[in-house]
């Protein structure tokens, strides 16, 4: 499908479904016709972006907050915190879906098909991460290394290797043709203590590889003041796949406190997040993550060392290893801020990188569009010159 070089600044809504319970998440189908979502209710609703036509997909005993599709565009999968994973056609009329795998004890945090369509990938509150046989449901890994709840995991395009990320922050990529760990990247930023409920809090809240395989995003929280009221800074960091470093650190211009819900790559380069604030309501930040702007952003906060200062007595060659540190990855600001009335629970780009669709804690889905509205005064110029 071609793909559109949207415009951030000129976003506005388009359209908006309603329903009765917050929202949790939401995602666009391959093809664009549809938009799901996850509710407060328990159950996912389908929405026809054309026609408005609603469907309620009903299975599930907890809420869900992670869906993905078949490399097809065929089936739904559901990952509920009732620890199942729901599979349902697509443009199915029955509501209920055509199979209900068990896949942990706890919450099933997340799930996402493999590159090549044969296989999913699930993680849980059980501490596992696993892959199941999409043919017959069969269980084909059962890997574990996380010490906390891993709240996602993805495919890396290669199909080879998959990511995870668990509540303290590290992140481990497995290879799965070994069935094991291959590495592990600590994003200790991503996790803090919440010292009102004694309670670790922290790991990914959404997770998206680079269509290229290049970057990993992973989107959260930090700095923990008391997570339970909202009180901790939302939070996306760029991971560098070939040499599994932090690239940066994506932070909203306003500084607002809350939990950064949702990240995504545009085709046009730039990075999006949806973040719900502590107050209420949210917003979507929009970034320029390219390797210059990363650049810029580390020059401008790498302190420059004091060349006129003598250098102590007790200097030493010896000790100049000891001495180095770990470099700090830079942190870059949005450069554009929408204001969204209430909480962003989830968003997704549509298909053709057009149009964004939101998740909302109003019970709302909202599509927006990222080009100039009809009608608007710089198309009317443009007319008006013709």
């Amino acid at each position: 499908m071609t793909t559109f070089s949207a415009i951030p600044e000129e976003t506005h809504e388009i359209k908006r479904f309603e329903h009765e319970e917050p929202l949790t998440t939401c995602r666009f189908s391959p093809d664009g016709r549809y938009v799901f979502a996850g509710a407060e209710d328990l159950g996912v609703h389908r929405w026809d972006v054309k026609s408005d036509a609603k469907a309620t997909l009903e299975g599930h005993e907890s809420w869900v907050r992670r869906m993905d599709f078949s490399v097809d565009g065929s089936q739904l999968f559901t990952a509920g915190w009732d620890g199942q994973i729901g599979f349902w056609d697509i443009d199915a009329e029955n509501a209920q879906p055509h199979h209900m795998l068990q896949a942990h004890r706890g919450f099933a945090r997340w799930v996402n098909a493999s590159p090549d369509g044969k296989s999913i990938a699930t993680c849980g509150n059980d501490l596992r991460v696993r892959t199941w046989k999409l043919k017959n449901y069969k269980m084909t890994a059962d890997m574990g290394g996380h010490d906390r709840h891993p709240y996602a995991v993805m495919y890396h395009p290669d199909g080879e290797h998959l990511a995870s990320e668990d509540l303290m922050g590290w992140i481990h990529i497995w290879d799965t043709r070994r069935r094991r760990i291959a590495n592990k990247i600590h994003a200790d930023i991503m996790t803090g203590y919440d010292n009102k409920f004694a309670a670790d809090m922290g790991g990914a809240r959404d997770m998206e590889f680079h269509p290229a395989g290049e970057r990993l995003a992973c989107a959260g929280i930090s700095n923990v003041v008391n997570s339970f009221a909202g009180q901790q800074d939302p939070l996306a960091i760029l991971v560098d796949w070939n040499t599994k470093q932090i690239e940066c650190h994506l932070e909203a211009k306003d500084k607002a406190t809350g939990v950064m819900w949702g990240v995504s790559f545009h085709p046009s380069g730039f990075v999006a997040c949806g973040i719900a604030k502590q107050n209420g309501s949210g917003s979507i930040e929009f970034f320029k993550a390219d390797k210059e702007s990363i650049e810029s952003a580390r020059n401008e906060q790498t302190p420059v060392k004091d060349e006129e200062q003598p250098p102590s007595e007790t200097d030493d060659k010896t000790d100049s290893k000891a001495s180095e540190t770990k470099p700090i990855a830079p942190t870059l600001k949005s450069y554009f801020s929408l204001a969204v009335d209430k909480c962003v629970r989830g968003m997704d780009f549509s298909p053709d990188g057009k149009q964004i669709a939101i998740a909302c804690s109003d019970g709302t889905l909202r599509i927006l569009e990222m080009d100039k509205k009809v009608g608007s005064d710089s198309e009317s110029e443009e007319k008006s010159k013709g």
